[in-house]
């Protein structure tokens, strides 16, 4: 019977050491459920064009997945939609009582600080009217 010499051993070590340090071991931490993160008022400003965003808005962001907006400080609710968010990316689509024209919302949004920001668009996400900035209140 042939025995296994000590440098075949080490070689075959060192292989499997390279293997198995080689496989990807991605355990990223748990995202909290979006509902969680986003429900409840948030409260900010809208810009019409390329003009800075100093009109103010707020929604009623819910668990289910629904979206309420508002217009006017201590105002009744306005509008209404769904909304969802992937990542950091906060999406609504919602219209206001009365109109057909849908509206919709593209936001980048900072978790930890309750902070979002981002474009705001009539008729098609693409056609975009303004930015606005909301914080969780």
């Amino acid at each position: 019977m042939k025995t296994i010499s000590f440098k075949t051993m080490i070689m075959a070590a060192m292989a499997s050491l390279l293997f198995f340090s080689a496989c990807k071991k991605d355990n990223p931490a748990p995202q909290p459920p979006a509902a969680k993160t986003m429900a409840g008022e948030w409260e900010g400003k809208y810009g019409n064009g390329n003009n800075a965003p100093v009109s103010y808005w707020a929604f009623d962001i819910n668990k289910d997945g629904t979206i309420k907006l508002k217009t006017v400080v201590n105002g009744v609710y306005n509008g209404s939609g769904t909304w969802t968010l992937i990542d950091n990316v906060f999406r609504a689509s919602y219209k206001y009582d009365g109109l057909a024209t849908p509206q919709f919302i593209t936001a980048i949004v900072d978790v930890p600080t309750g902070v979002m920001a981002g474009k705001y668009s009539t008729g098609t996400e693409d056609n975009v009217k303004g930015d606005f900035n909301s914080k969780r209140k």
